[in-house]
């Protein structure tokens, strides 16, 4: 019977521990987002020859900045500067 409880109170504690390490990555997770969209719309003040080197266009940052805020405009970003990339070899 006490190993019986004492299985149960371990599994409650990790229960516990697992909630409160979702909770902490998905603060993390919602800082760090608004950290990126942050950056990100400091590049719509770039001008359209900079925005080119970094392989982006003003519409790809809009795009980017766009998206709900649940994802990170970053990651975006660069999915379509490496697509823009890989088609630039291309041709």
């Amino acid at each position: 019977m006490r190993e019986a409880a004492a299985f149960i109170a371990d599994r409650s504690e990790s229960a516990g521990g697992g909630f409160l390490r979702n909770a902490l990555q998905f603060v993390t997770g919602s800082v760090r987002r608004w950290r990126n969209r942050r950056t990100v719309k400091q590049l719509a003040d770039f001008d359209d020859h900079m925005l080119a080197d970094l392989g982006v266009s003003r519409d790809d940052v809009r795009s980017a900045l766009s998206q709900p805020f649940i994802h990170d405009p970053s990651v975006d970003l660069d999915q379509r500067a490496r697509a823009n990339r890989w088609l630039s070899y291309r041709l």
